[in-house]
């Protein structure tokens, strides 16, 4: 049986900055969090949009570099 495709990554980048990217059929959501316990700010779009190129640039720009890569893969045996 196939290993079913990672969801979602999450990526610390200060003691009260993260980001969370998680993928689904419904579409692709990253999150912003600059405090814990206060709303996040949210990008979403589509699958299809995502894996035409929309988020990549703010995913690349904040997230470590092999999540890109993995979320692509991930989109593809989603879709």
């Amino acid at each position: 049986m196939a290993e079913a495709p990672r969801t979602s990554w999450t990526y610390l980048k200060g003691p009260w900055h993260s980001f969370e990217l998680r993928i689904s059929k419904e579409g692709v959501e990253l999150k912003e969090y600059w405090d814990p316990g206060k709303n996040p700010n949210v990008s979403q779009c589509t699958l299809a949009d995502f894996l035409a190129g929309s988020l990549h640039d703010e995913i690349n720009a904040n997230m470590n570099a092999g999540v890109l890569g993995e979320a692509l893969e991930s989109a593809r045996k989603i879709a």
